[in-house]
């Protein structure tokens, strides 16, 4: 890395350092000394490019809090989970799952909501940008049997997806075709599917977890943020 590279990432977070100063005093409540600590040493490390990140989360933050009219005194977060958000948000550059941190962070502040935890800020981490879209779209959906062609989706794309986040916990895989435990039309004993199971042409389904609607419930007010 040049010396005009390294000076340049050095101004960028500075600027970042500046806009983090000028954001309201919940961050404080918040995150207590961490976030100060977490801004002197990526600046030390100039790694401008992570406060620039860490910036426009909680301006996202900022203005989703501002928007919900939420009055109440915000929830302090634990020092250990308070540093590892600020650093998760630090390595996301993409503008939706920066949207989908804010909203985290929102949820998570409010004491009348779930406290945040380290295993859900582990599969945000993990999370590409294009799961987004099909999990807002699965979040909507009550327990039932899907398809791919219910939800207007390729497949194969499809399959890619619920891969990937079969390996984050949120959904499991069922390859035994004749086992239907949540559908209503082969168990009498149920009267309603009891969760939510994308069912593959071939008979096997993906089935959701408990940890697919925590995370929903986590992220409930990402409509609120402003993108």
């Amino acid at each position: 890395m040049d010396d005009k590279t390294l000076e340049e990432l050095a101004k960028l977070g500075q600027r970042s350092l500046g806009t983090l100063e000028k954001l309201g005093g919940w961050l404080d409540d918040v995150f207590g000394q961490g976030l100060r600590e977490a801004g002197t040493a990526f600046e030390h490390s100039m790694a401008g490019f992570k406060l620039r990140n860490l910036a426009r989360v909680l301006q996202k933050t900022e203005k989703a809090l501002e928007a919900s009219g939420f009055s109440g005194t915000t929830r302090a977060l634990d020092p250990r989970i308070g540093i590892a958000l600020l650093e998760a948000i630090g390595d996301e550059p993409d503008e939706t799952l920066q949207d989908v941190w804010a909203a985290y962070i929102l949820n998570a502040i409010n004491p009348d909501k779930p406290r945040a935890d380290r295993v859900l800020i582990e599969v945000i981490k993990k999370l590409e940008p294009s799961d987004w879209p099909l999990l807002q779209q699965l979040f909507l959906l009550k327990p039932a049997e899907v398809t791919a062609e219910s939800l207007e989706r390729d497949f194969e794309v499809l399959e890619e997806a619920l891969d990937r986040l079969t390996s984050l916990g949120l959904f499991s895989y069922d390859d035994n075709p004749y086992v239907f435990l949540t559908s209503a039309a082969r168990n009498p004993k149920f009267e309603a599917p009891i969760s939510l199971r994308i069912v593959s042409p071939n008979g096997p389904a993906y089935e959701e977890n408990k940890l697919f609607r925590k995370l929903a419930d986590a992220t409930s007010t990402i409509d609120a943020t402003d993108k």
